[in-house]
């Protein structure tokens, strides 16, 4: 579909990253999740954003799925720099490793629709392994109507479906979020506007947001979409999945399309049975960026989120503003606090798309536009062709050493008073490290394997062991002593992925 003459009629309609804080249209409720944080969490410090690869074509208003058994990730929907509708699939593949992080790209083929505006989570489940993108809009962008499409590309065959048989009726949206959620196997979607035209922003009107029910799309025994009793009145926002914490985390977005918001909100789905979701407040110190179509990632191994890009005011104007700041989300702070990555700038990302890498262990953020410029026109029918920003690039962080300070060192024993010559005995090596159990560890492994576990210590791998084996001991190199799940992000398996011994929680 050509929307030359439709150029800068964008609806709202940018996509968010899958890796991902919405408005409740009923009072949410007022407790928090319980999360302990871990006893000895350094502060996150990143590495400035590092080029890793360039895009195979030229998008912005993106949605992407990662795979971590493929180390793969695929992105669709948009909008090119001739302001034409894509239906392009990119495969991207984490090609290096995580001393060396790259990316390559490809173009995965054809088949889905031209379309902007889909919110795209992966399936990781073997043979079954798919990429699934919901709602949407196709038509003519003065319309600005979203559409009920459930589409997916099945990893196997390397085949696109338009059309997904599902029970259940899924509502009609664009610039929604979605994400996989491997320990339910269920697609969270939440938010996204039904219908918001060119004309509504340009003419100061704004959109006004749909009322949207939480809702998730379940696999056995069939295909089914279901929905839960929570709402959000938010579009252009980004979701990820909290594995730690089990909730979703719901961050930023627009309720009218003039303005960015920086609410952060969440959804408890640690019931086994996902229709226990509920609403939950999540306290933060300190403040996000107030940003709408940005994109955002899920840091398992430090327990983050990362927030990056979008538009703070004045959407398809020519006074556009964009967010460009890379701001992170301590969870592991109690409570979670946001911190300012300094340094960390790719300048403007307005609808690009990021998830994090588990392979590489980084954030990646690709694709996306700058902004439109001063003096640009805005007028209907005005050809304006947007610059797409296609470098690939990643973010890897860490956490600081913290010195225990409540271990007390070593002291010297008197030796005995009748101890031949006055001589005293040395201090000998320290004994073995008192084991110890990660808060909220019992939401995610069985009671029995951690009780074995905390009795059983030494036949349980990591303990004892240095944090850093090539490293002498010493106040900042201690031993492993907590008991944590061997990969934070997957379900607990007794042999897949086990508990560990570690150095810290996560």
């Amino acid at each position: 579909m050509n929307l030359k003459r439709f150029v800068m009629r964008a609806t709202l309609v940018t996509a968010v990253a899958a890796s991902a804080v919405g408005i409740f249209s009923g009072a949410p409720a007022t407790t928090d999740v319980a999360k302990a944080a871990p006893e000895q969490t350094g502060d996150l410090s990143c590495t400035a954003w590092k080029n890793v690869g360039s895009a195979s074509t030229t998008l912005w208003g993106t949605s992407s799925g990662y795979g971590p058994t493929q180390a793969k990730a695929w992105v669709y929907s948009g909008m090119d720099d001739k302001n034409d509708l894509s239906s392009r699939i990119e495969e991207m593949t984490m090609a290096g490793m995580q001393a060396n992080p790259s990316v390559t790209h490809k173009n995965a083929g054809g088949g889905a629709r031209e379309i902007f505006g889909a919110a795209c989570a992966f399936r990781d489940k073997g043979d079954d392994s798919a990429l699934y993108c919901f709602g949407g809009t196709d038509k003519p962008m003065d319309e600005g109507k979203g559409e009920s499409y459930i589409q997916r590309l099945v990893v196997k065959t390397g085949a696109w479906e338009q059309n997904v048989s599902v029970q259940g009726a899924f509502a009609g949206r664009f610039s929604a979020a979605a994400v996989y959620d491997a320990t339910h196997d269920v697609i969270w979607v939440s938010g996204g506007v039904n219908n918001c035209s060119f004309d509504d922003v340009v003419n100061g009107n704004g959109c006004t947001s749909s009322n949207m029910a939480l809702g998730y799309l379940s696999f056995s025994p069939a295909l089914k979409w279901n929905t839960v009793g929570v709402n959000h009145n938010v579009f252009g926002h980004s979701m990820v999945l909290d594995t730690m914490g089990k909730r979703l985390l719901i961050y930023g977005g627009s309720a009218n399309a003039k303005d960015g918001r920086s609410t952060l909100s969440g959804v408890d789905v640690s019931d086994a049975n996902p229709d226990m979701a509920k609403a939950v407040s999540v306290s933060a110190t300190g403040s996000g960026p107030a940003a709408f179509y940005h994109a955002a990632s899920y840091d398992s191994d430090l327990n983050a989120m990362f927030v990056y890009g979008g538009i703070t005011r004045n959407y398809l104007k020519n006074n556009e503003s964009s967010e460009n700041r890379t701001m992170a989300l301590d969870l592991a702070a109690t409570p979670a606090k946001w911190v300012n990555i300094s340094g960390a700038s790719l300048q403007d990302r307005i609808g690009g798309t990021m998830f994090y890498d588990t392979k590489q262990k980084a954030s990646i953020f690709t694709l996306g536009r700058k902004v439109l410029g001063s003096g640009t026109p805005t007028a209907p029918d005005v050809i304006v062709e947007p610059t797409i920003q296609r470098t690939t690039h990643a973010l890897q962080c860490s956490r600081a050493a913290v010195v225990p300070t409540n271990t007390p060192g070593p002291t010297n024993t008197p030796g005995p008073t009748n101890t031949p010559g006055g001589t005293r005995p040395t201090n000998t090596p320290p004994g073995p490290v008192p084991p110890s159990v990660c808060p909220g560890l019992e939401r995610y492994v069985p009671r029995a394997a951690i009780d074995y576990a905390a009795a059983n210590p030494t036949s349980i791998q990591g303990y004892d062991q240095l944090c850093n084996p090539n490293l002498p001991m010493s106040p900042t190199n201690g031993k492993r002593g907590r008991l944590g799940l061997q990969n934070p992000s997957a379900p607990y398996h007794p042999i897949f992925n086990s508990v560990v011994y570690k150095c810290g929680c996560p």
